[in-house]
């Protein structure tokens, strides 16, 4: 089955024991039960037939059971102390290191490379070395891109049994460089992968623009502050977390199973009506192609700022034919 028949609502930690819903276009269900007989690290189950299937984006939440080891501390009262203060005061909901990549150039850079329209130096960084795990061939490969523009050759040092991201951009620009058609040379690239380095640079402009909100006013709501006006409609599902406890059944009916995953409505809070809210009901928008941010809204004076450092002016919206 090839992966665009197979959809999901986000990414699960790889270092983890996870359960999550996804979603298999036009297959029988029985057919899925014979993989169950072959893999040893995953387990499909709990089948149901749904009029449309599920797309990034649909997630409404995530439920965590954390093991924390080698504590270091001498003192019990100290994790407790931690622990009391994490259910009083939360923490800041931080996209983690896993959204910026484990090599030697974070994914966020290339994002915003891509989105300066910076082509070469977007390349540059997706072709730069990390000698603890090329092969040879591809350390020539990118050694010829990098220092001599060029990409035939670099392509041709190559297995064609090798896949990887690099093999693939060094293919498309073998073809496009010449011609200067750089988009072309990009989207030679899967299209989660391109927009996983532009979800990366959303995910580092959230974080940065989190902390300074922070810091600027605290944990109290104030005015301009965004939260949801249907803040209550929750999905009408729960997931057992256990294994052990997936149901390799068949759900016959249509109709059963069906997550409720509603457009919420926000709102940017007035005086009248900061102290209905606290700050756990503030949300801090993530803009994209389809979601702009509110003239009205409190961060939006250091978001425009932090764009315009970066030198990402144009912001997101114009850039719908570029990550399709």
């Amino acid at each position: 089955m090839q992966p665009k028949y197979i959809t999901f609502a986000g990414t699960k930690e790889k270092q983890a024991k996870t359960v999550q819903r996804i979603c298999f276009s036009n297959v029988d269900a029985k057919r899925l039960l014979a993989i169950n007989q072959y893999s040893t690290h995953s387990k499909l189950g709990n089948f149901s037939y749904q009029p449309s299937h599920i797309r990034l984006g649909d997630l409404k939440g995530n439920h965590f059971k954390i093991l924390i080891r080698q504590v270091q501390t001498t003192s019990s009262d100290e994790i407790s102390k931690a622990v009391n203060s994490l259910g009083d005061r939360g923490f800041i909901n931080y996209y983690g290191l896993q959204r910026f990549g484990t090599f030697k150039i974070p994914t966020h850079l290339v994002g915003k490379a891509l989105l300066q329209m910076d082509w070469l130096k977007a390349f540059d960084l997706i072709l730069q070395p990390t000698e603890d795990r090329d092969p040879s061939f591809l350390k020539k490969a990118k050694k010829l891109w990098l220092e001599h523009r060029d990409p035939v050759r670099a392509w041709k040092q190559i297995p064609t049994h090798h896949q990887s991201i690099e093999s693939t951009l060094l293919h498309g620009l073998s073809k496009y460089f010449a011609t200067k058609d750089f988009w072309a040379a990009l989207k030679s690239l899967p299209r989660n992968m391109r927009t996983l380095y532009f979800h990366s640079y959303q995910s580092y402009l959230w974080n940065h623009i989190a902390s300074w909100r922070m810091k600027e006013y605290g944990l109290n709501p104030v005015v301009g502050d965004m939260v949801y006006v249907n803040s209550d409609s929750e999905c009408d599902f729960e997931i057992e977390l256990e294994m052990e406890a997936v149901s390799t059944e068949v759900e016959e009916t249509k109709d059963s199973g069906v997550i409720n995953l509603k457009k919420s409505v926000v709102n940017v809070l007035t005086e009248e009506e900061s102290s209905n809210y606290s700050i756990y009901d503030i949300i801090i928008p993530l803009e994209g192609i389809e979601v702009k941010i509110l003239e009205n809204y409190v961060l939006k004076p250091y978001h425009d700022q932090l764009l315009s450092v970066d030198g990402v002016i144009e912001g997101f919206p114009n850039f719908r034919h570029r990550f399709v």
